[in-house]
């Protein structure tokens, strides 16, 4: 990766996670939103549907089924939720794993599915699977690991939703090394996902919004010195001026 490049914003930060994956969703017994995507590489990840695609499970089973293309939020931290689901799977050779393995380092919030716009196939529209396009600040880099914490915000927050679990901030764990301390700032990624893994392929740095630090306290000397340039001003101020004397006499005539 080449060093990274500051981009002054020219507009508002705008948070982003969001990317593609094509798989099949298996929804639990219990509730038709949550459940596993089988991958088309292999693997049963923890999935739920929401916005226009929970809808279309509640109203239409029918468009969520089969292998299909999907805009997903990706999710780093443990899937709490899918520990009580999963036992409402149903009975597939192929979500065994996922049933009695621990959880995995990734699940996904899946949104929509990708449909071809005109003049455009399936094919073309599957070349963007498993990218995703990640803005957010950097909270932590372990160098040690090459592992990079990024928290996403919520952008627009419904007037009295502010404190609902979906609203609040969340992190993202990718693997990468940035050069430099980076911490804090704000920053643009292309990521690809290799497996359980977010991997960041690049990223240009979009703003600074770690705190400024603070000032170290004076020395003995330093603090003397101001005391006693605060106690002449004091002085000064005190000291009333006297008119000056121009050598003139002037006479009042009756």
């Amino acid at each position: 990766m080449t060093n990274p490049v500051f981009v002054a914003p020219l507009f508002p930060l705008m948070y982003r996670a969001v990317g593609q994956v094509h798989g099949r969703f298996i929804p639990t017994l219990k509730k038709v939103t949550k459940g596993v995507l089988l991958t088309d590489d292999g693997l049963s990840i923890p999935a739920r549907l929401v916005g226009r695609a929970g809808l279309f499970a509640k109203i239409s089973p029918d468009l969520i089924r089969g292998d299909l293309v999907w805009s997903a939020y990706p999710h780093t931290e443990v899937a709490l939720w899918f520990e009580k689901s999963k036992v409402f799977l149903p009975k597939d050779e192929a979500l065994e794993a996922v049933k009695n393995q621990p959880l995995p380092a990734l699940w996904l919030e899946l949104r929509d599915i990708r449909q071809p716009k005109k003049d455009q196939t399936i094919e073309e529209v599957r070349q963007g699977n498993n990218y995703f396009s990640i803005r957010g600040q950097i909270i932590k880099q372990d160098e040690t690991d090459g592992k990079l914490i990024v928290r996403i915000c919520r952008n627009k927050i419904p007037k009295g939703k502010e404190k609902d679990i979906q609203n609040q901030p969340f992190n993202l764990m990718i693997d990468g090394f940035l050069p430099g301390n980076v911490e804090g700032q704000f920053w643009d990624f292309d990521v690809s996902r290799e497996g359980e893994i977010l991997i960041m392929e690049n990223g240009t740095c979009v703003a600074d919004l770690s705190e400024p630090k603070p000032e170290p306290p004076p020395s003995p000397a330093e603090s003397k010195q101001k005391e006693q340039r605060k106690k002449k001003q004091t002085d000064a101020s005190g000291t009333k001026t006297q008119p000056k004397k121009t050598g003139k006499i002037i006479r009042l005539v009756k």
